[in-house]
C-alpha cells in the first residue's frame, strides 16, 4: 500500500501546535483506548516517532487539533455514557444537597414566622387590655367629673345657705338687743 501525494505533502508540514502523545496520553484525554488511537494514527497517516532518548520508548503520534474520535459503539461508547451517568449522579447530589438545604432554610423561616405571628397575637391582646383599660379610666374620669360637679352644686348650695344665715343673723344683730329680747319673749 502507498501513501497518496496528498497526503504525503500533509505529513511533510506539521504545525508547531501539534500536540505530540503517546497512545495511552491521547486516549485519555479523548476518552477512547490507546489501541483507538494507534488506529486512527494508523488510517490517517499522523506522523509517528520514537523519542531520541530512548529509542525502545513509547511511540510518540502527532494529534492534530481538530481531530474529534466519533463514538458509534463499543468501549468508547459505553466510556462516555459511563462519564454521563457520574456526572448525572454528581449533579443528583448536589441538588439533592441544595434541597436539604433548602427545606431547612425553609423550616427556619417557617419557625420565624410562627414566632412572629406569636408575637403579633401578643401585641394584640395587649393593645385590647389597654384600650379596655382606658376605657375603664374614662368611666372612671367620668363618674368623678359627676361627683366633682355634683360636690360643686352642693358647695355652692352650702355656700348660699351660709350666706343667707349670715344674712339673717346680720339682721338680728342689727335690729338691737332689747329688740331681740322682746321679740324672743313673743316668739316671734
Amino acid at each position: 500500500m502507498s501513501t497518496p501525494p496528498a497526503i504525503r505533502e500533509l505529513v511533510k508540514i506539521i504545525p508547531p501546535t501539534t500536540r505530540w502523545e503517546t497512545y495511552a496520553q491521547a486516549g485519555a484525554r479523548l476518552g477512547i483506548s490507546a489501541q483507538a488511537v494507534r488506529a486512527h494514527a494508523k488510517r490517517n497517516w499522523w506522523p509517528r516517532q520514537r523519542p531520541n532518548d530512548n529509542p525502545h520508548g513509547p511511540v510518540l503520534v502527532a494529534i492534530p487539533e481538530n481531530f474529534r474520535p466519533q463514538r458509534i459503539h463499543g468501549r468508547a461508547e459505553s466510556d462516555g455514557l459511563k462519564l454521563a451517568l457520574e456526572q448525572a449522579d454528581k449533579r443528583v447530589a448536589i441538588a439533592e444537597a441544595q434541597v436539604v438545604t433548602a427545606e431547612a432554610h425553609r423550616q427556619a423561616a417557617e419557625a420565624r414566622i410562627e414566632k412572629a405571628e406569636a408575637r403579633a397575637d401578643r401585641a394584640e391582646a395587649l393593645a385590647a387590655q389597654a384600650a379596655e383599660e382606658a376605657e375603664k379610666g374614662r368611666e372612671a374620669a367620668r363618674v368623678a367629673n359627676d361627683a366633682a360637679q355634683a360636690a360643686a352644686r352642693a358647695a355652692a348650695e352650702a355656700l348660699a345657705e351660709a350666706d343667707k344665715l349670715r344674712e339673717a343673723e346680720a339682721a338680728r344683730k342689727a335690729r338691737g338687743r332689747l329688740a331681740r329680747l322682746r321679740a324672743a319673749w313673743r316668739g316671734e
